[in-house]
């Protein structure tokens, strides 16, 4: 070839299939790249739905493999089931839709695919003999078919069946192709069942989360106010058909030979006080008789097996019922009863939470019944010390006072019939007005025990701190006294129930405690007054001193109680004693009586 020659074309000609062929598998390979990605991002999109990741893959393989119909396929352990098409004609997709669900077999080449848990590859399904699916193949005009099933674990979920117009062998790449789809289909399904795993133990969560709430928040009512039943039965029915997903919850206890109506929640505004009969013709009824829960799916039409509760279910409109009976120490008590307005059974967890209400249900009636019961007994017991405190002051009027006053008069009498000598008269004068002064001295003590008149005189501070001087006086006691922001006026059943309780208390640390200081400290706020004594004494355990200390903490408690305040005594052994109270003012200005300045 001379210099500056050009190339021959026949060289030139030669390179350009190659190129064309490079170019053109590049083009290929970033189109399945894409398709793949694209599947990707629709997984990603749809974390709690399958089907849109099924519909990609299935319109993607048409396109990719060249082929005239794909179709995705669910397989649950048993039977074929048809998810996801595309290039169906309608006549082809009844037909296809006429063969499943069914069952893998391996005439069928899905069901092949799914029993060898592998490839299947049909080149010409007309031509093959063992090919079942003959009619349809021609409805559906297709000749190669080629099925990849989807394996998780190595168990098959599903089946990518592919089918093209023409006979002969699907590409190496595009079988790969295929199979990278199948794996994308097991992470779909994989994404979407943890997803959906997830969402449900996030509800679970949240629910037990409102049901510890729930459950909690009753606990709370009994523990701060374990007298009030009616306040905590009330809690305990709202809860329960909140948490337990009813329109109505109601709580009946048992009198007599009936179930009364104690507490109710919901629309059917029964009246409270409602007696019902305890017959098996009723949930509750015989809830409370067999002492189980009596769950009735559709209770208005339970006529035969519960004729009462069937006709007052048609009457009020309810049918799913549950009962569960309030069970103290092996004996019904109640019933705590949910409805709905359509049928609706109750789930299992449903009916344990039940249980649990019922549970707190009776511990709130319980805890009534003691607290009403303790209140008596103080009751009695104070009335018992009272009787005692006065037939004690009828001895000191007797025995006292009036053998005193009775002595006097005699010697008085001796005085009148017998005049003493001019210088003896001074003296038996002395003498006889020592005496009066004694039995006055007597009559001002009692007096004082009766009623403290110093606080009508000098207001409740004053007193107090007269108080504080004359322990300290004559027990060697050192008080500290402080008050602050008391109020100008205050109700003399306040002021007497505050001198009183201070007056006991301190009495109790000089007799009880051995303490050498003692504090008291009264301060007002803008509703109440707060009394704190505390000394540092040998203390004690209040656990074991319930219903031993006589008059003392419990005319304390009474006192407190009839004006709505609180008392609360914390002690321990070695540790002192620490006694606060705190009553309401409550009490208009023209009912109290006003504090001097101090």
């Amino acid at each position: 070839m001379h210099r500056g020659a050009k190339p021959g074309k026949a060289k030139v000609d030669a390179k350009l299939p190659v190129a064309s062929n490079l170019k053109k598998r590049l083009a290929e390979a970033l189109e399945q790249q894409t398709a793949t990605v694209e599947v990707l991002r629709v997984i990603s999109s749809s974390p709690t739905n399958t089907q849109p990741v099924f519909d990609t893959i299935a319109s993607s393989a048409v396109r990719l493999c060249g082929a005239r119909i794909a179709t995705v396929f669910h397989f649950d352990g048993e039977l074929i089931h048809i998810i996801a098409h595309h290039g169906y004609t309608p006549e082809a997709l009844a037909l296809r839709r006429g063969l499943f669900p069914a069952p893998p077999h391996a005439g069928s080449v899905t069901g092949r695919a799914i029993l060898n848990r592998s490839v299947v590859h049909v080149e010409d399904a007309l031509a093959d003999g063992t090919y079942p699916y003959r009619d349809f193949a021609r409805a559906a005009e297709v000749r190669s078919v080629i099925a990849v099933p989807m394996l998780r674990d190595g168990r098959p979920i599903g089946v990518v069946t592919v089918s093209r117009a023409e006979p002969g062998a699907f590409a190496e790449r595009q079988v790969e192709l295929l199979k990278t789809f199948a794996d994308q289909a097991v992470i779909a399904v994989e994404t979407v069942r943890l997803f959906r795993g997830l969402e449900a133990r996030n509800r679970e969560l949240t629910e037990t989360l409102d049901q510890q709430k729930g459950t909690a928040e009753i606990l709370r009512i009994i523990s701060t106010s374990p007298t009030e039943l009616q306040r905590v039965l009330d809690a305990v029915v709202k809860s329960a058909a909140q948490l337990c997903g009813a329109y109505d919850a109601a709580i009946f206890q048992l009198d007599g030979e009936s179930l009364r109506l104690a507490a109710h929640h919901g629309p059917l505004h029964p009246a409270i006080g409602l007696l019902i009969p305890v017959a098996r013709g009723t949930v509750a009824g015989r809830s409370v008789l067999e002492q189980r829960a009596v769950h009735v799916a559709d209770l208005p039409s339970e006529g035969k097996e519960f004729p009462e509760g069937s006709a007052f279910a048609r009457e009020l409109g309810h049918r799913t019922t549950l009962s569960v009976p309030l069970l103290r120490q092996g004996a019904a008590v109640g019933t705590i009863q949910l409805r709905r307005s359509e049928m609706n059974p109750f789930t299992d967890k449903q009916v344990a939470l039940l249980q649990t209400f019922a549970d707190e249900a009776v511990i709130a009636i319980e805890n009534a019944r003691l607290f009403k019961e303790l209140q008596e007994a103080e009751a009695g017991r104070l009335l018992q010390a009272q009787e005692n405190e006065s037939r004690r002051i009828a001895r000191e009027l007797h025995d006292d006072l009036g053998q005193g006053l009775a002595l006097l008069t005699v010697k008085m009498d001796l005085l009148r019939q017998k005049p003493p000598e001019a210088d003896q008269f001074g003296a038996r004068m002395r003498e006889l007005l020592a005496e009066v002064k004694h039995l006055s001295s007597s009559v001002h003590d009692l007096s004082h025990r009766l009623h403290p008149s110093k606080l009508d005189q000098l207001g409740l501070v004053a007193a107090i701190g007269d108080l504080c001087r004359e322990l300290t006086r004559n027990h060697g006691l050192k008080i500290e006294f402080t008050h602050d922001q008391m109020p100008a006026a205050i109700s003399p059943d306040t002021a007497v129930c505050l001198y009183r309780i201070a007056q006991e208390g301190l009495r109790n640390a000089i007799k009880h405690s051995g303490a050498q200081q003692a504090e008291v400290a009264l301060r007002g706020t803008a509703d109440a007054i707060s009394l704190r004594i505390i000394d540092h004494g040998r203390g004690f355990d209040p656990r074991r001193t319930q219903g031993k200390r006589g008059l003392g903490l419990v005319s304390m408690r009474e006192r407190v109680r009839h004006l709505g305040g609180e008392i609360a005594i914390d002690s321990q052994p070695s540790g002192g004693t620490r006694l606060h109270v705190r009553v309401p003012l409550t009490e208009t200005a023209s009912e109290t009586m006003p504090q001097p300045p101090i």
